[in-house]
């Protein structure tokens, strides 16, 4: 199942309270399949939807649908907050 860093649960924690997701929302992670890449799309909604797998970490909380989980099984979020205050989410290897 995918890990978040530190990084990425201080981020999403901060990002769920700001848009005012309820209690049991947080980010949906879908997969969209690309001859040429795999391409994540990144929301935040309110709740999770059936089949979704659920990742929680201290007050953050990752919502997977099945084909996004299986290709982030073995990895780790990470985000980044440039200077602005866009974040950015990166996937890493697990070491």
């Amino acid at each position: 199942m995918l890990d978040l860093d530190t990084s990425a649960i201080r981020a999403l924690a901060e990002l769920q309270r700001s848009a005012h997701i309820p209690e049991g929302g947080g980010l949906r992670i879908t997969l969209a399949d690309s001859r040429e890449l795999s391409r994540f799309t990144l929301a935040l909604v309110p709740r999770a939807i059936a089949g979704d797998h659920t990742v929680t970490a201290d007050d953050a909380t990752v919502f997977l649908t099945a084909p996004a989980a299986d290709e982030l099984g073995n990895k780790i979020l990470n985000a980044t907050v440039d200077d602005d205050g866009t974040v950015r989410f990166g996937v890493l290897p697990r070491s």
